[in-house]
């Protein structure tokens, strides 16, 4: 099998997941870190203490409300299967799937007679936890049993248009979370720094709705609406499954977003907040 083919089966390696999932807030805060300074150094010495406290504020916002949205969302549309634990919840995750990955090579192992050292290698390998290269992934394809390989990577989930609608009230509110969030952070940040703060939060208000539905919400439906299509005229195949979801998404998100949003904000949220 090609390294072109296996490419989403790398991608979707359980460990991998995990491991991207558990460092998600040390890379959110790192890269928030170094937009703060990088941003901070381009204005001028007798605004840098300013600007560095108001950045700081809101980039620390944003990103509590962006690793808590996940959270929020499962609470506010009372979806099951919230960890209720102290402990944290990506590693709680992490040491999950690494507990079931042993135990799916062990399978593997235990119940196959013809499997080649070298193969045997690359389950041990991911026995131990360690994330398999594209090369690795493409060698176990071509080396295990379909059946063997589905229980190491399993396949992606057939989505369609009725799970993606079904999804938006949760994708909703995970997207507007860290907005509010960042809204929130963005007028505390002037309450501390500025005299008439005040005068801002209508504009924070309405760039904060106009940002969600031009790219957050609009995308949903956008790749919601885009599937719905497809299963109309029966097409099942999945690259076009692909290419018309992104099309959708563009269309729907990044084109007609920015024209909704402000049709919106024009005729309901202006006149709201004016």
């Amino acid at each position: 099998m090609s390294k072109i083919a296996s490419f989403g089966r790398f991608l979707d390696q359980p460990i991998l997941v995990a491991k991207f999932d558990k460092r998600v807030p040390l890379a959110l805060a790192a890269a928030g870190t170094v937009f703060g300074v990088k941003e901070t150094l381009k204005t001028s010495e007798g605004e840098r203490k300013k600007f560095a406290l108001k950045t700081a504020i809101i980039m620390s916002a944003t990103i509590f409300s962006a690793i808590k949205a996940p959270k929020i969302a499962d609470l506010l549309i009372k979806r099951a299967g919230i960890n209720q634990n102290k402990t944290s919840e990506a590693t709680s995750k992490f040491k999950s799937v690494l507990l079931q990955n042993k135990e799916i090579v062990d399978e593997i192992l235990e119940n196959s007679d013809k499997i080649d050292n070298e193969t045997i290698k690359l389950l041990e390998k991911s026995k131990q936890g360690k994330i398999l290269s594209l090369t690795e992934v493409c060698e176990l394809r071509n080396t295990l049993s379909k059946e063997n390989f589905n229980k190491l990577i399993p396949e992606p989930e057939s989505v369609t248009s009725k799970d993606i609608f079904k999804e938006i009230g949760w994708l909703s509110i995970f997207g507007a979370v860290p907005v509010i969030g960042g809204i929130i952070g963005g007028i505390g940040a002037d309450y501390l720094t500025e005299k008439n703060w005040q005068k801002g939060i209508d504009n924070k208000i309405k760039e904060g709705i106009y940002q969600y539905l031009a790219n957050i919400f609009m995308c949903n439906v956008g790749a919601g609406a885009a599937l719905f299509t497809l299963e109309k005229f029966g097409i099942k195949s999945k690259a076009a499954r692909c290419i018309v979801m992104v099309t959708g998404i563009i269309l729907t998100g990044v084109i007609g977003g920015s024209y909704i949003a402000n049709f919106i904000g024009n005729k309901i949220i202006n006149p709201l907040l004016s």
